[in-house]
């Protein structure tokens, strides 16, 4: 996680927002990031689940933490990600933008109106990156679908990082879990409570 927020600050992008824009977008990605970074990495070694930097095989450790009925929750987030880039044809060029992608793709928020422009303006560089690359790769008919599959990516990763949190949250609760000040943060989007 500290090495997703250190990989943010060498965006200048990111250094033009104002600092509580840096902790809600912060907030929103990091998770993202991490998802496609473990996800990446975990085929790299062909695996069909989640492997953590480690060696540590994520989802049979998780599954020996907790009752069976999470055990959905942890097939889909541990193995559909890997499966959603292995169906793209994922390169590490194309894995070096998405993840800056993801970084400037923080959903519904609530930047600041200057925040979300200069996010807005640095996603649609990215992306128009990506664009380019693939068409010079595949041609046109080719580099678009790709493309196009590259953007509806985007929106799995939102909706595996929101089943992340939720988890998390509830993880907390039931003391399965526990949080580091940075974690708190990130995760579970407390901005607020290390704004001095």
């Amino acid at each position: 996680m500290l090495l997703a927020c250190e990989y943010a600050k060498t965006f200048p992008a990111f250094h033009q927002l104002k600092e509580f824009d840096q902790r809600i977008l912060l907030s929103q990605v990091v998770g993202m990031i991490l998802i496609l970074l473990q996800a990446f990495c975990s085929l790299e070694q062909k695996s069909e689940k989640l492997i953590f930097p480690d060696g540590l095989d994520a989802l049979s450790f998780q599954l020996t933490r907790f009752d069976h009925r999470f055990e959905d929750y942890f097939r889909e987030n541990y193995c559909r990600p890997i499966a959603l880039i292995r169906n793209c044809g994922m390169e590490k060029q194309h894995y070096i933008l998405m993840k800056a992608i993801l970084l400037f793709t923080p959903g519904l928020c609530d930047l600041s109106p200057e925040g979300q422009k200069i996010v807005d303006n640095e996603r649609a560089r990215l992306c128009c990156c990506l664009h380019r690359l693939l068409i010079s790769q595949y041609g046109e008919a080719k580099g678009v679908a790709k493309f196009g599959k590259y953007l509806m990516m985007v929106e799995s990763f939102v909706r595996f990082n929101e089943k992340k949190r939720s988890h998390l949250e509830m993880s907390v609760i039931l003391n399965k879990v526990v949080m580091t000040p940075l974690g708190d943060e990130i995760y579970l989007k407390r901005h607020f409570k290390y704004n001095k």
